[in-house]
């Protein structure tokens, strides 16, 4: 089952505020800083989310944080440096650990690096209703959110464990 904050959130219009600040800063990042190498990974930034590991903000806050993805998202896909550059740029929304989700604006190279911890696979499932219609317009991945842990053994071999926390939706 997933969980939800069911606390207020004091403050709201500030946390909107917040992540409309935080958009700003991902629009207008300069292309020229991106690492032609390695690229660049967008976290969400606000304060409440990122004190308390994996808790997921209000619920009526999401569709305020799945409109600015989506703007982000539209934005830098006509974004020109980015275009010239010929980097890409995908969103990761973990589903249910939303704010996890992170925004990565890189070569191709890092992209099918990336691409390959989750494995995404084109599906035809219907996302969260939580997402509402914001990516529509985009293609839809689904892969697996998996966390690893080490074990080790008398025989000097470690041994990792992999434990599903959900999924993850690629949009390009």
């Amino acid at each position: 089952m997933t969980k939800f904050s069911r606390k207020k959130i004091r403050g709201f219009d500030r946390k909107l505020k917040q992540l409309d600040r935080w958009k700003n800063f991902i629009l207008t990042f300069p292309a020229d800083n991106i690492n032609k190498t390695a690229g660049v990974t967008f976290r969400i930034h606000l304060s409440p989310f990122i004190w308390f590991g994996d808790k997921n903000p209000h619920i009526k806050f999401h569709k305020h944080l799945y409109k600015a993805y989506f703007d982000i998202l539209q934005k830098l896909k006509g974004n020109r440096d980015i275009i010239n550059n010929d980097f890409k740029v995908q969103l990761w929304l973990y589903y249910p650990r939303t704010v996890r989700s992170i925004i990565f604006v890189g070569p191709e190279e890092q992209y099918q690096k990336r691409n390959g911890q989750i494995k995404p696979k084109e599906t035809k499932l219907i996302p969260p209703r939580l997402f509402g219609n914001y990516f529509d317009e985009f293609t839809l991945k689904i892969g697996d959110d998996n966390i690893f842990e080490s074990i080790d053994n008398n025989n000097e071999n470690t041994e990792w464990l992999t434990h599903r926390q959900g999924d993850v939706w690629t949009v390009e």
